[in-house]
């Protein structure tokens, strides 16, 4: 069995956090439809795209990488900021043009929502780079110091 399947039995939300919830969600719908504006206005102008280079595809453990820039990235997400189903969340701008080390190819991760394992491809996980835990609409900040998943099209091969 997996600890992930009884993280919900393990603790309750705080009675603000609880409250911010339904703003929460209602923020998500606001900033999906900020991000699709963006892409349509990004398509218009002069647009930076990330090349896509076949020879990332073969990062893996041990290689050092170095993160693309933030630009970089958001101009190759889809509507939901998404590349290849994986999402650049917030949190992970911090490390964009920072140098780190592959720890490992992520083939399969459970996914917590579904309650199911996932197959994946092109993903991995870099050595340090690490959610902070810090939310903007919630009071408390989360310990549980989860790694980010990067697709390789985010990252640079540093030789």
């Amino acid at each position: 069995m997996c600890q992930l399947k009884d993280l919900d039995k393990m603790g309750t939300l705080s009675r603000a956090d609880a409250s911010l919830e339904g703003v929460r969600e209602g923020l998500k719908k606001i900033r999906r439809a900020a991000f699709t504006l963006r892409k349509h206005m990004l398509a218009r102008g002069a647009a930076v795209s990330i090349p896509v280079n076949r020879e990332n595809r073969a990062i893996g453990p041990e290689d050092r990488v170095k993160v693309r820039s933030r630009d970089e990235i958001l101009s190759a997400l889809d509507d939901e900021g998404k590349r290849g189903g994986c999402k650049f969340m917030r949190g992970m701008s911090e490390h964009c043009g920072k140098t780190y080390r592959v720890l490992k190819n992520v083939d399969f991760f459970f996914d917590e929502a579904r309650q199911k394992m996932v197959k994946t491809k092109d993903l991995v996980i870099l050595e340090g780079a690490t959610c902070s835990g810090q939310q903007r609409l919630y009071f408390n900040r989360c310990d549980r110091n989860c790694f980010f998943f990067w697709h390789k099209e985010w990252l640079e091969r540093i030789d």
